[in-house]
């Protein structure tokens, strides 16, 4: 790669993480509070919500890297993804289906609180709920550092480790200042971003199309696990319930109507999206099989076979992966700091928290989320970085038994202890699978299901002999 190539990817990514960094300073002097630090200085509108939105589940994971690599894999199948996403997105839309209402958004309560029932006594069920939020964001966090230090190390000579350095700099840079006005105000852009991106993915999918003469509809995909259906309705309906930046994002907006219509927009803005993704790999898997290549194993070689270096393209698909990949892991980032001080610390200690002492929390989940990224390049390089996902996915998935017990069964009074046993215990499970998947990557897409399952067998095992009487 020539010295100008090269310049036209690094340039315009430099140019926009200094642009974060620029909101962050600014956000910075609105900043007077806790909850302004967690909330925003003002209420999310609609459109702002249905971008944060989009931008979460359109993250760098989900669409650019797991949603390609699916479709070019799976075939058609993958719409499965889709749907069940936006299956999600609408049931988390719809009234009394939302486990939250307007007096709950008002008071900033965080989903663990929720988990918990307000009850002085479940406080354990609290923090533990928490530290699973916790663990999961930074898993995340880091994850998504490491696929796209790996995807720009492909376009350059810089080595994964420098770009990840560089990156948890400008992410915890910008977050720290900022406080979710940070979050608020890049997801706008990044969705625009986003949406230029998208433009950019039709014109390859065009260039692709004309150099071809394999039917889409003929194409061999290799076979779906039994279990993959299951899985994906588990992933993407469920997610929306069970993830605290996602109830974030929801008790920023202080108002359930922004909630119900943004999230049904935001639907609308991911399945457009990601239709440009999936016929992406749909065709990258015709013109390989077309012209007898193999078929790539790597998620990372077939997203760069994408990008054609000094193109004006290039530097919109370039936009697309930073923002993409920025958007979720700034609120994630904040979303495990109010976790870890409103429902760990606080609860822990009685004391109340300061927003200098969030902020420190803040640096120190970044410190942590670049030590599970150098594990990760130790450990889970390549492909088996989706068994990493869901690893952590499954983590969070498993606050969703008792999250359905106290939103839909709240006449059933039992004490603490289903709950608490339930939780830890799917974590456990979550965490001691992710390890075996190492050495037996083909189980990976088991993970969610299967601690979920055993989070909900425990839950419901232990609640008839835990029944609180009046």
């Amino acid at each position: 790669m020539t010295f100008k190539e090269a310049l036209s990817i690094t340039l315009p990514t430099g140019i926009l993480l200094l642009v974060f960094i620029a909101i962050g300073i600014y956000s910075f002097f609105k900043i007077k509070s806790v909850d302004h630090f967690f909330f925003g200085t003002k209420e999310i509108g609609i459109f702002s919500f249905a971008s944060n939105i989009f931008g979460a589940n359109f993250s760098f994971i989900t669409a650019v890297f797991v949603l390609l690599y699916w479709s070019y894999m799976f075939g058609w199948n993958v719409f499965w993804t889709i749907g069940t996403a936006v299956a999600g997105m609408i049931l988390f839309s719809l009234p009394r289906v939302t486990p939250m209402s307007n007096t709950f958004l008002k008071k900033g309560s965080t989903l663990h609180e929720y988990i918990a029932g307000g009850e002085s006594s479940f406080s354990s069920v609290r923090m533990a709920s928490a530290f699973v939020t916790v663990i999961t964001l930074l898993g995340f966090v880091a994850a998504q550092v490491y696929i796209f230090s790996g995807f720009l190390s492909a376009f350059t000579s810089i080595s994964p480790l420098t770009i990840s350095i560089v990156i948890f700099v400008f992410l915890v840079g910008y977050t720290l200042l900022g406080g979710f006005d940070s979050v608020i105000r890049t997801d706008i852009l990044q969705s625009i971003l986003i949406a230029a991106g998208c433009i950019a993915l039709y014109k390859v999918v065009n260039n692709l199309s004309a150099t071809t003469d394999v039917k889409l509809s003929e194409i061999v995909f290799a076979p779906l696990p039994a279990f993959y259906i299951p899985m994906l309705i588990v992933i993407n309906g469920l997610w929306q319930f069970s993830a605290m930046d996602m109830w974030q994002r929801s008790v920023a907006s202080r108002k359930l109507s922004v909630v119900r219509i943004g999230s049904a927009l935001g639907g609308v803005f991911f399945v457009v999206a990601s239709v440009f993704v999936v016929i992406l790999g749909l065709y990258l898997r015709a013109t390989h099989l077309e012209a007898g290549a193999k078929l790539a194993n790597d998620p990372f070689v077939l997203i760069s076979s994408i990008i054609i270096p000094g193109d004006i393209s290039a530097i919109f698909l370039f936009a697309l992966f930073v923002s993409a990949f920025l958007s979720t892991a700034d609120s994630m980032l904040i979303a495990a700091s109010q976790a870890l001080m409103t429902d760990i610390y606080s609860i822990k200690t009685g004391s109340a928290v300061s927003l200098r002492q969030v902020r420190m929390s803040v640096f120190a989940l970044g410190i942590l989320g670049f030590i599970l990224n150098l594990l990760i390049f130790k450990y889970f390089s390549g492909e088996s970085v989706i068994a990493f996902l869901l690893t952590f996915f499954s983590c969070q998935i498993v606050l969703l038994p008792s999250i359905g017990v106290r939103t839909y069964l709240p006449s059933i009074k039992i004490n603490h202890y289903p709950m608490l046993i339930s939780i830890l215990s799917g974590l456990a499970f979550a965490l001691a699978m992710g390890v075996y998947t190492t050495t037996k990557p083909d189980i990976q897409n088991l993970i969610p299901v299967a601690s979920l399952f055993v989070s909900t067998f425990i839950l419901f095992s232990f609640m008839p002999f835990c029944t609180v009487s009046d």
